[in-house]
């Protein structure tokens, strides 16, 4: 079911996005009306495509706990209560609720991709075609993708501080010699949430012009920004957290992306027009078979 107060809830938030993206524009209200029209539709064609997905037992549970694991290594809130708040102010409703929206969405992702985009075949000629006549497009700023394995520095006590910057030199060892693999080692010792998926972090960008959430510390940036992929750093104290140890995962330079790397993209951008009517089609079906109120 879709509560009133939920459908309030969302408007608000479509509305405050709507006035920050497009303040100042004469057709402001005719913005915020029409996505008011389109939310309860909305809504009901995510209910439809949850339902459908549960009929296809699919399963999104890793995926979620994934999601959530990288939300929370993002914030560097390692403690679970203060994160769930965190949430709480960030998303405006409760983090039970807040996961259960997030799974939703997994679900309609999943249930989308097997019933419409899996069946779309773009020939490679096409894609090349494409790359070809786009490259300016895929013109890509220096990135890293790192593991890391971060030791909790616990209360802050002097005593509790030396143990863990002890541990992480023991597991610095470990991580640079050939017995251990730096993920083996980050899934089993590691206080971060990433260790749920044995460290890996999202990918970063360099510098200035880069997504703020996707960018480093600046002392972290300059350390791993100027070594190659396979590279451990030092271990690197974070004030009031821990100690840090990362691997560079990937190292990507600035410059053209080649048309392997971008490959899958194009796809998507070719795909889509032709997905959208296949979607609207899925849920048409969807939409006579259940019984809606």
């Amino acid at each position: 079911s879709v509560t009133r107060g939920q459908l309030e809830k969302d408007r608000q938030d479509v509305e405050a996005e709507i006035k920050r993206q497009a303040a100042g524009r004469a057709d402001l209200q005719k913005l915020i009306d029409q996505a008011d029209k389109d939310l309860l539709r909305n809504e009901i064609d995510q209910l439809l495509l949850v339902q459908k997905g549960k009929e296809l037992d699919i399963k999104v549970d890793d995926d979620l706990k994934k999601d959530i694991a990288a939300m929370q290594s993002a914030s560097k809130i390692a403690d679970p209560d203060k994160f769930h708040e965190y949430v709480r102010s960030v998303t405006g409703m409760s983090f039970e609720d807040f996961q259960q929206k997030r799974k939703d969405s997994l679900i309609t992702e999943r249930v989308v991709g097997d019933q419409v985009w899996r069946n779309i075949v773009i020939p490679d000629a096409k894609l090349k075609e494409y790359y070809d006549a786009h490259k300016s497009d895929f013109v890509r700023v220096e990135s890293v993708t790192l593991r890391e394995i971060l030791v909790s520095s616990g209360d802050g006590k002097p005593e509790t501080v030396a143990a863990a910057r002890k541990k992480a030199d023991g597991l610095l060892a470990r991580a640079r010699g050939s017995a251990d693999k730096f993920s083996d080692l980050a899934r089993q010792y590691s206080d971060s949430p990433s260790a749920a998926d044995d460290g890996l972090l999202p990918p970063y960008e360099r510098g200035k012009g880069a997504d703020p959430s996707r960018q480093l510390n600046k002392a972290i940036e300059d350390i791993v920004f100027s070594h190659e992929k396979g590279y451990v750093t030092d271990v690197i104290e974070i004030r009031g957290v821990g100690f840090a140890i990362y691997k560079i995962e990937d190292h990507t330079p600035a410059g053209q992306a080649t048309f392997d790397d971008v490959k899958n993209q194009i796809n998507n951008i070719l795909a889509k027009p032709i997905a959208d009517p296949k979607l609207r089609e899925l849920l048409t079906n969807l939409r006579r078979d259940a019984f809606l109120q």
